[in-house]
């Protein structure tokens, strides 16, 4: 999760580039609901889904600047701007942090 910033800091104006983002398909595992006009990143942690399936993405939900979310999630869930959230079984992008 850090890696962004530390390369961000030593220089890497690319550090936060989409194309470097290391993501898997996933299926949300709940309603996920998002204020529409603003891009959102939840933090999420991946269950093993269904036999044979896609993972399940698991929001880590509590306030954004406890320490024990960012510890439990394993990546990030984006809800797009134009979006009023997202449905449970949604097939998404899962953002693996630390990659």
């Amino acid at each position: 999760f850090v890696q962004p910033f530390i390369r961000l800091l030593l220089g890497d104006a690319k550090a936060f580039d989409r194309k470097r983002r290391v993501t898997i398909r996933a299926v949300l595992s709940r309603n996920l609901p998002s204020k529409q006009g603003r891009e959102d990143y939840v933090r999420a942690r991946l269950e093993h889904g269904e036999q044979g399936g896609l993972p399940r993405a698991v929001p880590v939900l509590g306030r954004s600047g406890l320490l024990r979310t960012m510890l439990q999630a394993e990546g990030l869930i984006r809800i797009p701007e134009e979006s009023e959230g997202l449905y449970q079984d949604t097939e998404l992008d899962f953002w693996l942090m630390g990659h």
